[in-house]
């Protein structure tokens, strides 16, 4: 009888909870990310999305009540501070990448830890003889905490070259421009870079529609993929 009242003391006791504070340190904890994904290896389910509302990026979450996260939960104050300066191209392996065209600095933030880096964009990249347009950021999938790269694709002032510089977190060094002519006159890059294989992706947009500008991950070399032309079919009567 003494051991039953025993045991029932011990299955009744109140679970032992944590302040706000120690849970934030733990689940940010780099360390804490990596045995998680190693016992979870199944693809973490989509909990919400970063849009950029003119130059604010901000967090949507997905979920429903009583799950949904507040926007609150994943804030980067420096571009609250600089709201309207800031342009997002994207978000891949836990990070987000930002630019800044007034100050010339990309952010790579990682929202889940509040870790970001600060890096001053090459000086030849004026934004007037050479402008950039988009971005993209990878990583090891599994690595918050581990090196990273980011590659910038732009356009000349006159729109008849596109470029690509790329960053190296292990060095903090940028690479040379590498460029490529443009088969017409390109102005932007409208949407994030698709990274398919050893190789990155972006539209381009210019007089002629669209063309296809792709990077190299491996040779660090830029081409152009010829937009396939739509035939015209002429339709008779009768």
């Amino acid at each position: 009888m003494n051991r039953l009242r025993h045991r029932r003391a011990i299955s009744l006791a109140p679970p032992v909870t944590l302040p706000d504070d120690r849970w934030r340190r733990l689940v940010t904890d780099p360390a804490f990310h990596r045995r998680f994904r190693a016992r979870h290896r199944n693809p973490p389910p989509l909990i919400g999305v970063f849009e950029d509302y003119l130059g604010y990026p901000f967090f949507r979450s997905v979920l429903d009540p009583p799950d949904l996260i507040p926007r609150e939960r994943f804030r980067l104050r420096l571009a609250e501070d600089e709201g309207g300066q800031w342009h997002f191209y994207g978000c891949r392996h836990g990070r987000l990448l930002l630019f800044n065209r007034a100050k010339n600095e990309i952010v790579v933030w990682v929202p889940d830890t509040v870790d970001h880096r600060q890096v001053s964009v090459p000086p030849e990249i004026d934004g007037k003889e050479k402008i950039i347009w988009n971005g993209s950021v990878l990583s090891a999938a599994t690595a918050d905490d581990g090196p990273f790269r980011v590659v910038l694709v732009g356009v000349s002032g006159n729109n008849t070259q596109m470029f690509a510089c790329v960053y190296c977190s292990e060095s903090a060094k940028w690479s040379d421009l590498i460029s490529v002519a443009a088969p017409f006159l390109v102005f932007f890059f409208r949407d994030p870079g698709i990274l398919a294989g050893n190789a990155l992706y972006w539209m381009a947009y210019g007089e002629r529609w669209l063309t296809v500008l792709q990077f190299d991950l491996d040779k660090q070399t830029l081409s152009v993929i010829e937009w396939p032309t739509i035939p015209s079919h002429t339709v008779r009567p009768g």
